[in-house]
């Protein structure tokens, strides 16, 4: 997987409460929120970012797909901006988006 630093912030695919794939935290367009996803498919969620960030990053960086072990854990800090999240919990759950 690839991640990128898009100023200053290392920005990556990450995997959320409800064992989806997100983007989030893209600075100057999605601060502190999720820009892309929540997919099931990390493969999807790679390639959007590598699209925006062609345009954006100052650098690439090789990282493991083991930061996938861990899901993030649900909250308004993590889930901001998905549009499964209304501020209450999570409803992806097993919906399974795209």
């Amino acid at each position: 997987m690839q991640a990128y630093r898009i100023n200053g912030l290392l920005i990556k695919v990450e995997r959320c409460a409800a064992d989806m794939y997100i983007v989030r935290n893209i600075p100057g367009v999605f601060d502190n929120q999720v820009a892309i996803g929540a997919i099931v498919h990390k493969e999807l969620a790679q390639k959007f970012l590598d699209s925006y960030a062609v345009k954006s990053s100052d650098k690439t960086l090789d990282i493991l797909d083991v930061d996938f072990e861990e899901k993030l854990p649900e909250g308004i800090r993590y889930c901001r901006g998905c549009v499964y999240w209304n501020g209450k919990g999570c409803e992806a759950g097993d919906k399974g988006a795209l």
